[in-house]
């Protein structure tokens, strides 16, 4: 879907939507109890209905009261899924979901997008290689089958941490009691302790012993009454249009809480007085925004950035390519960006979104003060399906229209 964003100035005030983070971890912790939970506010975003739509072929009942989910889960223990588990487009769905799946030892093919299927998913592949589990992959589909045991394990912290994530879910229901080693640098470690946070709000013990140890004990998840909180990450668009001097009052974050995005505004200050140079090592998802914010006042130099280049597209190149069309010079190297200050013009094509929810967004910022036209407006319903709508209820004009269900 191709729009035009019309220059303009953001005013008024803007709800937080839910963190997708926390939802995905919120509707699993509820789908291996035994019993009743309700999940508040998790949102509607396309990643998160696939979170659903999963546990549902695995055997738990969601049923929607208002804004909230009510879930009545299941240990998994002897079930067969009752069909393919449809992942999307999610790679926290299908990460998280791998381990759980080789609890049941009965072979479950989990489904995707090509882009999807195409992202990194060694570190099981290989422990699947180690323990003899079936690992079958093809562009849309995975079928695997094993019978995850406890144990001492050791795998790359510098991958992903949806990887130690997956199994922090999976372990707990195994034999016995298990440790995590991770190896190399540990990436997004918030998002360790995101997980850490929920499984012992369900109830479930594990915690780090040690700076690279996790142990993880066996138990049984309880049902919970969990809220959802506002989500930094998607936040960041209005944080940006803040920092840029727009009279915008964001609500629903609590500076308290362990997301790692938070650390967005200490960024965005570091960036409104001097060229800074900052990490997104723990934090890969504000790239684009920092990025889209830097060519508007006074550049930036991002490092640990390698990782950008598994995500929904790669986005330190997409964004280089899209910058481009507004006059911005982006310098692109192994794990490292820099974007060099400029006055962006408004581009004489269409900016491209690379079917990627953060680019979209990230870019219409730049046309918010440019004005043009965006083409794959409808990326954003992966993770923000009302923003362009909200954008315009704010005061930038543009001519979205949400056909998402």
């Amino acid at each position: 879907m191709k729009i035009t964003v019309q220059a303009g100035v953001a005013s008024g005030e803007v709800i937080a939507p839910p963190s997708k983070s926390m939802a995905h971890r919120h509707i699993l912790a509820a789908a291996l109890a035994e019993g009743q939970s309700l999940v508040r506010r998790p949102g509607t975003s396309r990643d998160v209905c696939a979170t659903i739509a999963c546990v549902r072929a695995l055997g738990a009942t969601c049923e929607w009261e208002g804004e909230d989910l009510r879930i009545v889960g299941t240990a998994l223990a002897g079930r067969m899924p009752a069909s393919s588990l449809p992942c999307g487009e999610c790679g926290t769905t299908l990460r998280l979901l791998i381990p759980v799946c080789l609890l049941m030892d009965v072979p479950v093919t989990l489904t995707g997008s090509p882009t999807l299927l195409s992202r990194p998913l060694g570190v099981y592949r290989d422990l699947a290689r180690t323990h003899g589990f079936l690992w079958e992959q093809t562009e849309t589909a995975l079928t695997v089958k094993g019978c995850l045991t406890a144990g001492d394990y050791t795998l790359p912290g510098d991958v992903s941490s949806q990887f130690i994530s997956g199994l922090l879910f999976a372990l707990p229901l195994t034999d016995g009691d298990s440790t995590l080693t991770l190896t190399g640098k540990i990436e997004s470690r918030p998002y360790i302790d995101l997980t850490l946070a929920t499984l012992r709000g369900a109830g479930i013990d594990a915690a780090w012993t040690g700076e690279r140890i996790l142990r993880v004990r066996a138990g049984r998840y309880r049902p919970t009454d969990s809220r959802v909180a506002g989500d930094w990450s998607n936040a960041v668009p209005w944080l940006v249009l803040q920092a840029l001097g727009d009279p915008i009052t964001v609500r629903g974050l609590d500076p308290d809480d362990g997301q790692g995005d938070k650390v967005i505004v200490s960024y965005l200050e570091q960036m409104r007085t001097s060229h800074a140079t900052l990490s997104v090592a723990d934090c890969p998802d504000l790239a684009p925004y920092l990025m889209a914010y830097a060519a508007l006042q006074n550049g930036v130099t991002l490092t640990h950035t390698a990782r950008l280049g598994y995500k929904e597209s790669d986005r330190a190149h997409a964004m280089q390519e899209e910058l481009a069309k507004c006059g911005v010079r982006v310098e692109v190297g192994p794990d490292t960006v820099t974007v060099h200050p400029v006055t962006p013009h408004a581009p004489a094509e269409a900016i491209s979104s690379h079917n990627d929810h953060r680019i979209a967004m990230a870019t219409s910022l730049i046309l918010s003060r440019t004005g043009g036209e965006l083409d794959g407006a409808e990326s954003v319903n992966k993770s923000y399906p009302s923003f362009f709508d909200i954008l315009r209820r704010v005061g930038i004009g543009n001519d979205y229209a949400n056909s998402d269900t």
